[in-house]
């Protein structure tokens, strides 16, 4: 007698819609990603990839459809599982501005395509706001950094001005933003597109202009 497998869902995009300056940039698009999984969203350049990405981070909202983080099993209510619309809310806002209720906020690691600081900023303001949004103590988040310098390449002094740093050391520092405080899902916008091949090579990460979900 054979056994289906429960399949589980990192994430379900349901419909997404996204317009921006009177231009449909997502329409109708549905996504699901297995948990302990690792996805690639291919595409030309302008073709909507890191627009997707936002809308599935919560750092953009969807005009229409729904984002599902974390889902139990396959099909999933609106309301039975962690949905994510904007960052620290306590629900999801889905098409028509209908709130769907969720179980949880799941732990979310974005890198970004474009990683500006503004100002002066040094790496130890960035550690500080990444323990303060994620309810960690600020020598925790610390010394998590100091422990994954060594395989990174970034200085070992968190009073170093991001400004200083090289685009190829900026890439690493917002992918190490972005699992510091242990993430369930870790989304990386085209991270590698600009590192140079030694910091590549530390990163152990594939030059490719790929969109990539890692699952945990």
């Amino acid at each position: 007698m054979s056994m289906n497998k429960r399949r589980t869902f990192a994430v379900i995009g349901k419909n997404i819609i996204k317009k921006m300056s009177n231009k449909t940039i997502l329409d109708d698009l549905n996504i699901t990603v297995e948990k302990q999984s690792i996805y690639a969203v291919l595409g030309e350049n302008g073709s909507g990839k890191s627009v997707l990405l936002r809308c599935l981070s919560g750092i953009l909202e969807q005009d229409g459809g729904e984002v599902i983080m974390m889902a139990d099993d396959n099909p999933v209510a609106s309301g039975s599982s962690g949905v994510v619309g904007s960052p620290g809310g306590s629900g999801v806002i889905g098409a028509e501005g209908q709130t769907i209720a969720r179980r949880r906020q799941p732990k979310i690691g974005f890198a970004p395509q474009d990683f500006d600081m503004p100002g002066p900023m040094r790496i130890y303001h960035l550690l500080y706001f990444i323990g303060a949004v994620n309810g960690l103590i600020v020598d925790q988040i610390v010394e998590k950094y100091k422990a994954i310098v060594p395989m990174t390449g970034l200085p070992p002094t968190t009073k170093f001005l991001v400004d200083q740093l090289r685009l190829s050391q900026k890439k690493v520092l917002s992918l190490v933003l972005a699992i510091l405080h242990d993430p369930e899902v870790i989304i990386l916008d085209d991270i590698t597109t600009g590192m140079d091949s030694v910091t590549l090579k530390k990163s152990s990460m594939n030059p490719k202009n790929e969109k990539e979900f890692y699952m945990h």
